[in-house]
């Protein structure tokens, strides 16, 4: 019996280690030959989109990490890779990093808080947890935060262009722990 308990005490230690697991990755959208992938930009603190060619290793930087919220499972924050303090933050309908540790209270944190829904092989969307709806939105190079009407919320088929403004596809870089 006490193999047993030792056993089980393993496996959900591993399932712990498991879920605290984040992971480094690339969020981009290809419009043909062209790649765009999300950004910072260092000057004003906010999510862009960058052409990848055009990407500048002091100004901008393409590598993000995921990580699984304790508080609300599901939920992840997207953290900056090179600038792993500032994570990014819904402010009414703009996107902007910023230092978690700046607000404290839970509801505060809420904004940093992102759900990552599958959209149809390869595409994501990002979205706040408690609107799922309100995706991150682009507008030529621009990111905002935008409610998606119910009509336009169609995800399951890659084809229809309604789908554009709101799906990227995520390459996974790697697991870090």
């Amino acid at each position: 019996m006490k193999t047993i308990y030792t056993l089980l005490l393993f496996l959900g230690f591993g399932m712990l280690v498991q879920a605290q697991d984040s992971k480094v990755v690339v969020l981009y959208t290809e419009q043909g030959d062209q790649k765009q992938v999300f950004n910072i930009d260092k000057a004003s603190n906010t999510l862009v989109l960058t052409e990848k060619d055009k990407t500048e290793q002091d100004g901008l930087f393409d590598a993000f990490i995921i990580k699984p919220s304790i508080e609300h499972p599901g939920a992840v924050y997207l953290i900056a890779a090179q600038e792993n303090q500032m994570f990014l933050k819904r402010n009414g309908d703009t996107l902007e990093f910023k230092d978690i540790q700046e607000e404290t209270s839970a509801v505060d944190r809420d904004d940093y808080e992102w759900e990552i829904q599958y959209s149809g092989f390869p595409w994501i969307t990002i979205s706040d947890p408690a609107k799922p709806r309100s995706v991150i939105y682009k507008e030529g190079n621009t990111l905002r935060v935008q409610e998606v009407a119910i009509a336009d919320w169609v995800l399951a088929n890659n084809n229809d262009p309604k789908g554009e403004p709101f799906r990227y596809k995520i390459k996974n870089i790697t697991n870090t722990f």
